[in-house]
Parts: structure tokens; sequence; C-alpha cells
């Protein structure tokens, strides 16, 4: 991922840690990790905090709960060699994804993925939006004009894109999915999305309309079932009701 170093915006690398844990010459859990780091001369001291921030919530973090599964990978183990079972070895992945680097904001998300041995495994979606002027974690409100009401609204455009799509078949939610819009929608669960970069070309398909704007996601199983994945919503900057990212 690069990008080029200008006043409004950061340069972006990619870190790879690749390793596997093994009991008795057999893998237990192959680990992948993909990190990245971030260069600016305009937020120089800024960045160095996210570097050390995003190295530790994705490569040190993991460490606690790679041992922990590697932990569940071994007894899993000896109770299939014991009983003649087959053992599909664990896996640990961590991807990111910068969806907006301008007007002095970086937007990111990050999956990790978890197999331990079933018939699939499960991922799960955190995010960040940043002021890389103010040097601040920026909430979902601040994009939105009435703050007093953003839940309310949020959750009503979240419907509306989904009683579209069912109307044309498009995705399978779950029959009570109004209720569950509201009880599983998580404040913090949202991106900025450019639609305009080419790195964020092989998202627009999946997004409403291929606009840049606020995307509100929700985690497997929140909404519809594993087959649907996780599901996001776009709400586009060009809602009267949505306030674009600025320096």
């Amino acid at each position: 991922m690069t990008a080029n170093i200008e006043d409004n915006h950061v340069l972006v690398e990619n870190h790879l840690v690749e390793d596997g844990y093994y009991f008795n010459n057999e893998l237990m859990i192959k680990v992948t990790i993909n990190y990245p780091s971030f260069i600016s001369n305009e937020f120089k001291s800024f960045v160095k905090f996210l570097n050390n921030l995003y190295y530790s919530k994705l490569v040190l973090h993991s460490k606690y709960e790679i041992y922990r599964l590697y932990r569940i990978a071994v007894s899993d183990y000896e109770h299939a060699i014991s009983n003649n079972f087959p053992f599909r070895s664990f896996e640990y992945y961590i991807d990111y994804h910068i969806t907006y680097n301008d007007n002095c904001t970086l937007s990111i998300y990050y999956d990790t993925y978890v197999y331990t041995g079933g018939a699939h495994g499960a991922t799960v979606r955190r995010s960040d939006t940043w002021d890389l002027k103010e040097a601040r974690l920026t909430s979902l409100s601040d994009y939105i004009v009435d703050k007093e009401n953003y839940r309310e609204f949020v959750i009503n455009e979240v419907l509306s894109v989904i009683d579209s799509s069912i109307e044309n078949d498009e995705l399978i939610y779950f029959s009570d999915y109004r209720d569950l819009v509201g009880q599983t929608f998580n404040k913090d669960s949202f991106y900025l999305f450019d639609s305009q970069k080419e790195t964020n070309a092989d998202m627009i398909n999946n997004l409403q309309g291929g606009k840049g704007g606020i995307v509100i996601y929700f985690q497997q199983y929140d909404i519809g079932p594993y087959s649907s994945g996780i599901q996001s919503f776009l709400i586009p900057f060009d809602n009267p009701n949505v306030i674009g990212p600025s320096c």
C-alpha cells in the first residue's frame, strides 16, 4: 500500500508476520498478521503514536490469543490421535484495509479470522477513524449533522438499504432483521469510505452505489446467517445529514 506524502494524508506501509506453532512436529496453528505503519511530515508525532498503537493491537496483543488457541489445538490434536480422528490445523489471520486517507482523516478497519477445525472459521471486524490534525479518534456522531438523533438516523438508513435489497433478492437476512439492526447496532462499528482510491476498487461493488461515505457494518450472525458475511451499509457523503471529513 503506497501513497504520496502530502499535507492532508499519510504514507502507508504494510508489514507481514508469518509463523507456525508445532507440537510433535505437527502444525497446530498457522499465524498470518498484516499490520500497517504510517509516515508523515505534517503529522509526524501522531503517526508515531499510531505506529505503536497498531503494532501493539495487531501483533503484541495477538500473542496471548495465539497461545490460548495453541493450547486448545494441542488438546484437540491429542484427542484426535488417541481416537484415530483426523486433525485440522488451526489458523489465525489478521488483515486490514485503509478505506479513507485524505482531508486530514485516516480510516482503517481490520479483520481477525480464526479457524479452529470446524466447518468454517469466524471473522470479527474492528475499525478506527482518526482526525490527524487534531490527533484524536473520531466518533460516528462527528459525521452526522443531527448529532442528538444520529443513532435513529443511521438505523433508519440501514433499514432502508436492507428493505431495498430484500425486494431485489440480493442478500439473506434473519426474519426479525428490523429488531436485530437496532439491538446489534454498535456506534463504533463504522469507517469512512473513499470510492476514488484505487485501493478501494475491490470494495466498491459491495457497497451501495459505489459512492464515498460512512460505512456501517454488522458482525457475522448479527442480522443474517454466516453465508451473508459481515454486512456493510453505505451512507453517502452527499446525504444532507452527513458531514464529510475536512482539514
